[in-house]
Parts: C-alpha cells; sequence; structure tokens
C-alpha cells in the first residue's frame, strides 16, 4: 500500500519508489551515477528519471522533458475535449461556435442559442419539417438496436453508449499521442482510461 511504501522509504536510507506504482528499490548510487529508475516489478516495468519522475528521457533535461509532456497533456486534453462536445451546425453556419454536451434524454438536440434541433449522432441538422422522422421509427426494446436495420440513428441511447462515447473520447486522444514523439511520455488521463493495473504491495531490493 502507499502507506508501506512511505514507511519503507523513511526506514531504508537511499530508497526510491517507482513513480508508477509502489514497487521500493534501495540505490546505491546516487542520480548523477545512474539516473534511471527500472522498475522490477513485473506488473509495472516503467522506466522512469529519477530526477524528474517522468518517463525516462535519455538524451534530454529535466526542463525539456516536463515542458514537451505539459505542452503534450495539454493536447491531447483538447483532442478529448472535442470529442466529447457537439456544436451546433446551424450556429457554425454564421461563424458562431455554440458547444454543447448531453448529459441525459434523447438524441434530438435543441441548441441553447439558436433553439434549431440536430442529432446528437451523426451531427446533421433536422429541419422542423423532419422532426423525429430522423430517427429509427421501428419498434424496438429499450436500449437495444434496431432489427431492421434501417440506417437512421438511434433516438434514444443503447444501453453500453457511456462506454462507448468513454471509447470514442479515448481514441481521440490516443490518436494525438500515438502522432507526437515517442519520447514524450503518455498522459495521466489516457493512463487511467487505460485502467493500467497498479501492484498493491512493497518490495525493497538493492541495486
Amino acid at each position: 500500500t502507499a502507506q508501506a511504501t512511505q514507511a519503507a522509504l523513511v526506514c531504508i536510507a537511499g530508497a526510491e519508489a517507482c513513480p508508477r506504482c509502489d514497487f521500493v528499490m534501495e540505490l546505491e548510487l546516487g542520480p548523477t551515477e545512474v539516473p534511471e529508475f527500472a522498475c522490477r516489478d513485473p506488473g509495472c516495468l516503467f522506466k522512469s528519471c529519477r530526477l524528474c519522475r517522468q518517463e525516462s528521457h535519455p538524451g534530454l533535461k529535466c526542463e525539456q522533458v516536463t515542458k514537451q509532456a505539459e505542452e503534450h497533456r495539454h493536447r491531447v486534453e483538447e483532442a478529448m475535449t472535442e470529442a466529447a462536445l457537439r456544436s451546433c451546425c446551424h450556429c457554425l453556419q454564421k461563424g458562431i461556435t455554440v458547444r454543447f454536451q448531453k448529459s441525459e434524454g434523447c438524441n434530438k438536440m435543441q441548441c441553447p442559442r439558436c433553439k434549431k434541433d440536430s442529432c446528437y449522432v451523426c451531427r446533421a441538422a433536422i429541419p422542423a419539417s423532419v422532426g423525429y422522422s430522423h430517427f429509427c421509427q421501428h419498434p424496438r426494446q429499450p436500449g437495444r438496436p434496431c432489427a431492421q436495420v434501417c440506417g437512421k440513428c438511434d433516438l434514444w441511447d443503447h444501453k453500453n453508449q457511456e462506454e462507448i462515447e468513454a471509447e470514442r473520447v479515448k481514441q481521440a486522444g490516443k490518436q494525438v499521442h500515438s502522432a507526437a514523439s515517442s519520447s514524450v511520455p503518455e498522459p495521466e488521463v489516457l493512463r487511467s482510461m487505460d485502467g493500467e493495473p497498479t501492484p498493491k504491495r512493497s518490495r525493497v531490493d538493492c541495486i
């Protein structure tokens, strides 16, 4: 546990913990001689810089890595926010950006500014003459897909729609991360969405 890790660090001179998990090692040499902390926990194996605690960055100064990591995190979070939000297509045609995010209700959304409708699924405008006919009209059980495969958007979300949206948002962030330099560490927001396992034990090794 985290408390056990802190206790180990207090009791053992020269002990350091992995920034990703609670694995502790006693390091006989300082960070100048051994700048990298290579976690030996089989469930982690993360390599980090002992000075800045970021992912190991041979050939780069900590200041450079910290700045790059912060800028990269901002770009990833912007992409994820953009994927989570919708923009009113009616207002966009007038050069006005009005963004919103659905928390509940059906997928026929009304812009809070112009009061016109759009589809939350495909983001297309829904003329007043079309209305609810934009959506699938076949009878179905709540949360189930259309058995007729009509190709129209669903008026109501599937029961796992939250997971689908979360995955889409995550992939938007991962796309930005994949296009970045391999030296830039993956932001915490992506690691947490991946559900990376965190070991629940403390160990002390000596190198």
